[in-house]
């Protein structure tokens, strides 16, 4: 997971970078409508779908919200039942929002790094410390940022839908 959270800051700290050259956008929509004009990207609809700029917010954004997706959907398996092997949920969770855009080598990274996924009730002790409040505040908290996470994806991937900016290609 180290990994996932290094390139997540990478994406985070691309996009405060190209904040200030777009200093009009005030919401998500205006920063990826300027980057349309820029050039920076070729929009597409699926199933050819678009090509985003390397390094351009669209494409930071894009690799945040498939990152969040994984996340949400591991939290939901984990906050739903108690009994969860973490990595099976690990492995559902990438299927459903990685795997699409992972080549073979990527993939097989991500198996083995969910073979090494530590048990639920580690995961928890480490999440929650106390464990009197453990296990109630972990179910609620986990499908809480889930619920949460995925209205965001879902809003969002709506908005690059909107703006034909859905890059489909693997790395």
């Amino acid at each position: 997971m180290a990994l996932a959270a290094q390139n997540d800051a990478r994406n985070v700290k691309k996009l405060r970078a190209l904040l200030p050259t777009v200093g009009h956008a005030a919401t998500v929509r205006e920063l990826l409508s300027h980057e349309i004009r820029a050039g920076m990207h070729t929009p597409s609809p699926p199933p050819k779908g678009a090509v985003l700029g390397g390094s351009s917010a669209a494409i930071g954004l894009t690799w945040l919200l498939r990152s969040l997706h994984f996340a949400a959907l591991l939290m939901k398996a984990l906050g739903g039942d108690g009994d969860a092997k973490p990595a099976t949920a690990m492995g559902d969770a990438y299927r459903r929002a990685l795997q699409p855009y992972h080549g073979w080598l990527m993939q097989s990274v991500f198996q083995r790094a969910a073979k090494s996924a530590p048990a639920y009730d580690e995961v928890t002790k480490r999440l929650c410390p106390d464990a009197a409040a453990r296990d109630a505040a972990a179910a609620e908290d986990l499908c809480a940022f889930a619920d949460c996470g995925l209205q965001l994806v879902a809003a969002l991937n709506a908005t690059l839908a909107e703006l034909q900016l859905t890059d489909l290609r693997k790395v």
